[in-house]
């Protein structure tokens, strides 16, 4: 949330002009036209994330960074078309991630349908594997990211409570040497 003056506004709507473009939203691919003199932005109200890929007028294009963190693509002189297309970049670790659980699912049926293993004899390697998954999600879930919010936290809390406690502390013993001085 922002708050600007009407006469901020006024003028902001005075130097820069906002275009509506035709675009057409497909399955992970966004097409639009614009025109643009070289020193135009096209903005789209989604959030650009890893995996997106832009081209303007067939040649690719990074995504300008901005702290929006929305899609705005600089745009050339003339017409453009400016074809986003989306790629999730976690979809080959879950496709992994399938595979081991159905390699782990096919050896468990080999091992207790096929061999006829007594389920008795896999409880201690079982049991290995659940402590070991719960300190994983223990330590994944909770330890780091306390620890990565008490890393940020360190900076702040020392910049603005130690610093500037320590200063009111020097100055309070100063004072305190001054007083006792004037009054022996």
């Amino acid at each position: 949330t922002f708050c600007v003056l009407d006469s901020t506004l006024e003028e902001i709507a005075l130097r820069g002009r906002a275009e509506e473009v035709e675009f057409d939203l497909s399955a992970g691919k966004i097409t639009a036209k614009a025109n643009g003199n070289g020193e135009n932005y096209l903005m789209l109200n989604y959030v650009s994330l890893p995996g997106h890929t832009v081209k303007v007028n067939g040649k690719v294009q990074q995504l300008e960074e901005n702290f929006l963190n929305l899609c705005f693509v600089k745009l050339e002189n003339g017409e453009n078309l400016v074809e986003i297309t989306y790629q999730s970049p976690y979809v080959k670790a879950m496709l992994l991630s399938v595979i081991v659980a159905v390699a782990i699912l096919a050896a468990y049926y080999f091992i207790i349908e096929r061999k006829r293993v007594s389920i008795q004899k896999l409880y201690p390697a079982i049991t290995v594997c659940a402590y070991g998954l719960a300190l994983a999600v223990t330590l994944f879930f909770f330890v780091m990211p306390t620890c990565v919010f008490l890393y940020k936290l360190a900076p702040i809390v020392y910049n603005q409570l130690l610093i500037p406690a320590w200063g009111y502390i020097k100055k309070a013993w100063f004072d305190l040497v001054w007083f006792v001085k004037m009054i022996f």
